[in-house]
């Protein structure tokens, strides 16, 4: 017979917030490793903005270092204390389905009827710490932005701040907003591209390995630096560096790709030093921006996993209050659903849920010192990654 309450789309739902917070998860990821693998050197800026970049820089690497130190463990691992959570429910169950088929059967007793009460009560326990959990890490989320200082959006100074600067130097260099937009139009093109293919990736469960940050990514751009001055390197992502989830990395070696990057060294050849070094530093301001973006984003991950939470507790309560108004001599209806929706929680998540959330476990991701580029196979890419120093990935973090 069906079941009248909403376990299963209740457990699909659950599910799938699983993986949206793991994609929203690895994109945090990314640009917080782009962010702490980028050097910053001040060479070919004016001596009197020097000072202002340098401070700028620290700030926007000691928010990645504070994340690390804080909330980062906690937001990792979600997935693996839900997964956890979820099987403290399920081991309960059987003993509350063999009492309820008693009580259906006419053999049972007033301590059956106690035991199925019991069960379902330590369940509500487990759903509300669901839902508690994600309460406190939404706020600690919040804690984090607002930050330390005066301010109530720590956070947000230091961007508004990066943007102040950005504007600051564009202004005392008149060439820097024509070199800026044919090279940021080849740079938006491949966010867009690798946006694309790293969602899909990370949508369908697979373990990710992303070696670039989305949004500033690990091109070696040179410039001339004007004049026979040396090549002026600009630091965009996280060349070197690999993220990966279980130990699978994949590569992004489409051809369109390959076009692009051509494009953007195209345009590093007519960008004189200063310029170079101006569109660093906007570089850093963009990808910061977008790091408090994806910050947000995983926050709203949150909330919709609490909402699944508080789903599962609302049908829970009811099933509960049903037992206890029930009748253990009588009430044969309510015990054969009883069970049937007690068996449905339990086949539900062994069969369908406790896969899928087992794939979106992301409490292993390690940070690769390899070598990494677009052109890589997907199996040069893995040979690479397994041939590599790693490193945990918030204790990687904690070092910037």
């Amino acid at each position: 017979m069906g079941t009248k309450y909403s376990f299963g789309s209740t457990f699909s739902r659950w599910c799938e917030t699983q993986s949206d917070y793991k994609k929203q998860y690895i994109i945090l990821a990314n640009y917080m490793a782009g962010i702490r693998n980028t050097v910053l050197d001040t060479s070919y800026i004016p001596t009197q903005y020097q000072n202002e970049v340098k401070k700028c820089f620290d700030s926007i690497q000691e928010v990645v270092s504070i994340y690390a130190r804080t909330i980062g463990t906690d937001l990792r691992d979600v997935p693996t204390n839900m997964l956890k959570d979820m099987e403290e429910i399920t081991k309960l169950l059987p003993s509350a389905i063999v009492a309820a088929d008693r009580l259906y059967n006419k053999t049972g007793s007033e301590d059956d009827k106690n035991s199925v009460s019991d069960v379902l009560e330590k369940s509500l326990t487990f759903a509300r710490k669901g839902i508690e959990d994600c309460s406190i890490m939404i706020e600690n989320i919040n804690s984090f932005c607002i930050g330390k200082g005066n301010s109530d959006s720590y956070l947000k100074d230091i961007e508004e701040n990066a943007n102040s600067l950005v504007e600051t130097l564009a202004r005392s260099n008149e060439l820097y907003e024509g070199e800026k937009a044919k090279i940021q139009e080849q740079i938006d093109k491949l966010n867009a591209q690798i946006k694309s293919i790293t969602s899909a990736e990370i949508g369908a469960g697979v373990g990710v390995g992303v070696f670039l940050a989305l949004g500033v990514f690990s091109i070696g751009l040179m410039v001339s630096g004007g004049a026979g001055a040396p090549l002026v390197g600009i630091a965009i992502g996280v060349m070197g560096v690999a993220l990966a989830a279980g130990g699978v990395a994949f590569g992004l070696g489409t051809s369109e790709i390959h076009k692009i990057e051509a494009a953007i060294e195209e345009c590093g050849k007519t960008m004189d030093a200063y310029t170079a070094k101006i569109y660093q530093v906007d570089l850093m301001s963009q990808t910061y921006s977008a790091m408090l973006d994806s910050l947000d984003a995983v926050k709203n991950a949150l909330l919709v996993i609490q909402g699944a939470w508080e789903e599962l507790l609302k049908d829970l309560n009811e099933l509960s209050i049903e037992v206890k108004n029930a009748k253990t001599d009588s009430d044969r209806q309510v015990w054969d659903n009883v069970s049937s929706e007690l068996k449905s929680i339990s086949d539900i998540f062994e069969k369908n849920i406790k896969p899928k959330v087992q794939e979106m476990d992301i409490s292993t991701i390690k940070v690769s010192n390899g070598k990494y580029d677009f052109a890589m196979t997907n199996e040069k890419l893995q040979n690479v990654y397994d041939q590599s120093e790693k490193t945990d990935f918030i204790r990687y973090l904690r070092t910037a």
